[in-house]
Formats: structure tokens, C-alpha cells, sequence
């Protein structure tokens, strides 16, 4: 890819040095460098072999973008757009490019499907669908547990990951709050309501306890056979 950028003279050694702030500076991982390069090859053909890149206009931005597959992902002409725009402040920046060619141009929409969502009576169904008690001593401690992990998940809107990774001092039974640890190690107190509190009570009280070596984990929500929980934290919390 290199060789053939260096066939572009000056503009194809313009944009290693691009690509080369990207790595150093930006500190973009090479996956995202390597579209960047795809995407702006692409761009230097189509100024053709007079123009340079710091002379690049709105008009010649404007063309290439239209020139697109029709067939793109709007995810993927965004990303062109994307490239472009890195490119052209990086010009302005080092290599006196008077004007950004970008300046009123707008980033393709992206379209998002939105995901389905339950309806009330599904979510009733859902959160219903652990037995409360079965004729088996192991389902009972599961269905406990399950049941505290839907109430939980509905009543809070926390993310999996983030209910599977609670642990038991994380929970404010009384006052039904329980802190989140979520992306960027930020934290957050979450809500929720009395028929999570009730399950979750049912769970440390019925459940849990019956655990294998539910004594030696810190985290609330465990497997029947792994150890996770400090039994005796998660008592203090139902004083």
C-alpha cells in the first residue's frame, strides 16, 4: 500500500505522514489506519496526478463522496467522510491548507435498526418463568437466583455485564440501591423497586446461602458448582 502511495509523489508522501500522526500521536490502533489508507488512496486518484493535496477544494471532497458505490453501508461512507475530515485538519495544521474543504459539509447518515423491545406482558412472562419453588432442592437455590437476576436487570436497566459483575457490597438492600461499575471504571447508584428488593431478599436469605462455597466470592450473582460470594457480607446487608 505504501509503494503504491509513494507513486503519488508528493501527495502520497503528504499522507504517510498522516498516517504516521495517526500511529504516533493519535495513537489509532492499526486496524482503523489501515481503512484510513484504503479510504484516502482512493481520494489522491481522484484529484488525479496535478493537484496537490493542500489545493484539495469542497467541490473535489463533494465529487468524491458522490462518486461512492451506491451499495456502501451509510456506516462506510461515514467513514470516509471521517478520513477526509482527519486529513484536511491535519493539512491545516502543518501544511498551510488555507480553507477546510470540509467546512459545511455534512457526515452521511447513519441509519440504526433499533432493537425490539418486550412488551409489558412479555417482560411479566420473562421475569415469571423461574418455578418459585420446585421439587428439587438445587432448582429451588437457582430459581432464587434467576429470579433476583431478572427483577434486578428489568427494574434497574443496567447492562449484563454490569449485573453479572455485581458484587455483594455493592448492594444497598434497605434502601434499594445498588452502585454500578460501568465502562471507563466510573460508578453510578441505581434505583429499584420493591419486587426487585423482595426477590433479592428471597435470593440472599433462601437461596444463596445453599450455594457450593458460596463463602469465597465477593460477587453476588454465582454459578451452583463456583465459588463467589462472602456469605457473612451479604448477612449484614439484610440487618
Amino acid at each position: 500500500m505504501h509503494a503504491k502511495l509513494r507513486r503519488h509523489t508528493q501527495k502520497g508522501e503528504l499522507l504517510l505522514a498522516f498516517l504516521a500522526y495517526l500511529r504516533s500521536e493519535r495513537g489509532l490502533s492499526e486496524s482503523t489506519i489501515e481503512g484510513y489508507t484504503r479510504h484516502l488512496t482512493q481520494f489522491l486518484e481522484s484529484l488525479g496526478p496535478r493537484k496537490g493535496l493542500t489545493k484539495t477544494t469542497r467541490q473535489d471532497v463533494h465529487h468524491f463522496l458522490a462518486s461512492l458505490d451506491p451499495a456502501l453501508s451509510s456506516s462506510t461512507k461515514a467513514h470516509y467522510f471521517s478520513a477526509l475530515r482527519q486529513l484536511c485538519r491535519f493539512m491545516q495544521l502543518d501544511y498551510n491548507m488555507r480553507r477546510d474543504p470540509m467546512l459545511g459539509l455534512r457526515s452521511p447518515r447513519q441509519w440504526r435498526t433499533l432493537p425490539r423491545v418486550l412488551s409489558a406482558e412479555e417482560a411479566v412472562k420473562l421475569i415469571e418463568q423461574p418455578g418459585a419453588h420446585s421439587d428439587q432442592y438445587i432448582s429451588d437455590a437457582l430459581n432464587l437466583r434467576d429470579r433476583a437476576m431478572l427483577e434486578l436487570f428489568f427494574a434497574s436497566g443496567i447492562r449484563l455485564s454490569e449485573l453479572t459483575g455485581a458484587k455483594c457490597l455493592d448492594l444497598k438492600l434497605k434502601l434499594r440501591q445498588l452502585m454500578v461499575h460501568g465502562k471507563g471504571s466510573r460508578q453510578r447508584s441505581v434505583p429499584f423497586g420493591i419486587p426487585a428488593a423482595r426477590a433479592l431478599d428471597a435470593y440472599l436469605h433462601d437461596g444463596r446461602p445453599d450455594f457450593k462455597r458460596a463463602d469465597r466470592s465477593p460477587f453476588l450473582f454465582i454459578s451452583y458448582t463456583v465459588s463467589i460470594t462472602n456469605q457473612r457480607v451479604c448477612q449484614t446487608l439484610l440487618r
